[in-house]
């Protein structure tokens, strides 16, 4: 997306503002660097400038014939080059790739065959002793079940916030939590502007995918009935999980947050407080209905992208002035209401129909 973005808006452009297509990923700037030319062999006084749908026709215009673009070897080779590198991003994402291969981890469990050839010469089998040991210790302990004589009634929000943020962030590697402490410094360090910029929209981007496993992944792991015959799970589970993702989306913001309050800007913290609650009750709400990521992946990202191209409307990081004249925090705070009514009423429903 990246890289969609950087092509279209930010081509490498030489000291006459005239394009230079060779470091182009989509090669868009192939067509407009040929037609600038054609424009600069008929007009020697052109600049540079290019734009599509936006023209003053109240002036006389000058139109020349483009006849299309003639592809030479050097282009053809750059083209090939962008495709080579994407081959060799795939065939080297296929070496640790295994399809969640399960006789990968049967392999792992076996012996080695020499060591089954050792122990054979020493008459040992080491798969008949060790069932002949679980067997044995099996007859000679007894089994017994607990009963249940007293339910504690005491919860505790905190230990249950902090569990679910826990298996949030299980399995990750230790280069996400540095770019993540990347970001959280670099918002703090960033001297506030009244422009848009890429910091928060990065903040927010980087922890979608672990969003994206609220409220499904009792259904991933088909621990559904285990959950939801704990004591009260409508209450004391889903609001655990819901401010385990407002924390991470907190804990992402903390450095611009901090610089905000610094500052003094209590209106963008209120705006951005509101934000950090409406991601990751819109990744529960979709969650729970769907019982997919995909779908919180795909609306979020969708957002995300309009927002950062200056939808109004749909400015959920409220970097825009034009976001509070029009009133969009309280907006989203409804929304955020809203799908967390959702979220409550569909999984209380899946709970009393399983």
């Amino acid at each position: 997306m990246f890289l969609v973005i950087s092509s279209t808006e930010s081509m490498a452009r030489d000291g006459n503002n005239f394009l230079l297509p060779e470091h182009d990923l989509l090669g868009i700037s192939y067509s407009i660097a040929d037609i600038q030319q054609t424009i600069k062999a008929n007009d020697p006084s052109y600049a540079g400038g290019f734009s599509i749908g936006s023209s003053s026709l109240d002036q006389d215009l000058q139109i020349w014939q483009w006849d299309g673009l003639d592809w030479s070897l050097e282009m053809v080779v750059a083209r090939l080059g962008w495709l080579a590198l994407a081959l060799a991003i795939v065939l080297a994402s296929a070496i640790p790739f295994d399809r969640f291969d399960s006789a990968k981890a049967d392999r792992q469990r076996t012996q080695p065959a020499w060591l089954k050839r050792v122990l054979r010469r020493l008459g040992i089998n080491l798969d008949t002793a060790v069932s002949d040991a679980v067997q044995s210790s099996a007859s000679k302990a007894a089994i017994h079940l607990t009963p249940i004589t007293k339910r504690t009634q005491s919860f505790r929000l905190g230990r249950m916030v902090l569990a679910e943020t826990q298996m949030m962030l299980k399995g990750l590697p230790w280069w996400w939590y540095g770019v993540a402490l990347i970001l959280i410094l670099v918002g703090l360090f960033t001297p506030p502007s009244d422009q848009p910029s890429l910091l928060l929209p990065l903040s927010w981007l980087w922890p979608v995918l672990l969003w994206s496993q609220m409220g499904i992944r009792e259904a991933q792991y088909r621990t559904n009935k285990l959950l939801f015959s704990a004591p009260n799970p409508l209450l004391r589970q889903l609001p655990a999980l819901w401010l385990s993702g407002v924390l991470l989306a907190l804990i992402m913001a903390s450095g611009i947050m901090v610089r905000l309050l610094i500052a003094g800007d209590w209106m963008q913290i209120g705006a951005l407080f509101i934000g950090a609650l409406f991601v990751p009750t819109l990744a529960l709400a979709l969650g729970v209905i769907s019982g997919t990521s995909r779908l919180f992946e795909i609306i979020y990202l969708l957002l995300w992208y309009l927002a950062i191209d200056g939808e109004v409307a749909v400015d959920f990081m409220f970097q825009l002035p034009e976001a509070f004249t029009l009133g969009i925090p309280l907006r989203f705070l409804i929304i955020t209401m809203g799908l967390m009514i959702t979220a409550v009423s569909v999984r209380w429903l899946r709970m009393n129909h399983q």
